[in-house]
């Protein structure tokens, strides 16, 4: 059976990178900071908005690559379809979903047939976590929460509430640059170097949580429905064998 150890260090390790990235451009951004009380010149104030920009991509990169990543190991674990939780469902049987959706007159009793002998099946289910993508295209805290609850994750996203409010302002300070809606000098003029600072070390720790949550869950097997959870644990101890 794959373990997600490894699989996930790999994982954190390139979050870890990416919140390097935005950490050293920030720190050459600062050098371009003036003593008060003489206005801060546009390379400052440009460099925090960009700041802002390269934290929420390290952040939705975090989440995405997370989300992949567990996608994968589920699927590469080979659970039947039937023996899934109820939330993970959604992922698992999106293709058949969708096809009832799509389905005309002739074809939707044989769509709804299908999804439904799909769920009792014996064939290894596939996380289709690409149901997720809009959601992931805009990483608010809503739709961190809302990719948690897709598969059946419980444990609350964050490592403090107050993050919330955090994640959400610097997507919408991404998005008002990325659409044009404001220049960067105008979204950095909106936050102190010590804000700055502040933000880029708990959003990096928040991402780093949200990593745990997924490691955490594909190792206690959630995605496996309870009732079934210890035939499974079974199957990987006969497959591991005696310890050395």
């Amino acid at each position: 059976m794959p373990s997600s150890t490894d699989e996930f260090g790999v994982v954190r390790q390139q979050v870890s990178l990416r919140f390097s990235d935005v950490r050293a451009f920030w720190s050459s951004a600062k050098t371009q900071a003036v003593p008060p009380p003489s206005p801060q010149p546009f390379a400052y104030l440009a460099g925090s908005g960009f700041t802002i920009v390269f934290l929420y991509a390290a952040l939705e990169f975090a989440v995405t690559r997370g989300v992949k990543q567990l996608s994968q190991l589920i699927t590469s674990y080979s659970v039947r379809a039937k023996d899934v939780c109820t939330p993970i469902m959604c992922l698992v049987h999106d293709p058949k979903i969708r096809a009832i959706r799509d389905a005309g007159k002739r074809t939707r009793l044989d769509a709804r047939l299908s999804l439904f002998t799909a769920m009792q099946s014996s064939d290894s289910a596939r996380v289709h976590d690409e149901l997720l993508a809009p959601e992931l295209q805009n990483v608010w805290f809503k739709s961190i929460s809302d990719t948690f609850l897709m598969f059946g994750i419980s444990e609350y996203p964050l490592s403090n509430p107050s993050s919330e409010a955090l994640i959400d302002r610097i997507v919408n300070d991404r998005n008002a640059v990325a659409h044009g809606r404001e220049s960067p000098d105008v979204v950095g003029s909106r936050y102190t170097t010590g804000e700055i600072d502040s933000l880029v070390a708990r959003i990096e720790s928040e991402a780093q949580h949200i990593i745990n949550h997924l490691a955490n869950f594909y190792e206690a097997r959630g995605f496996i429905r309870q009732s079934d959870r210890a035939r499974y644990l079974r199957r990987e101890a006969r497959v591991a064998g005696p310890a050395a």
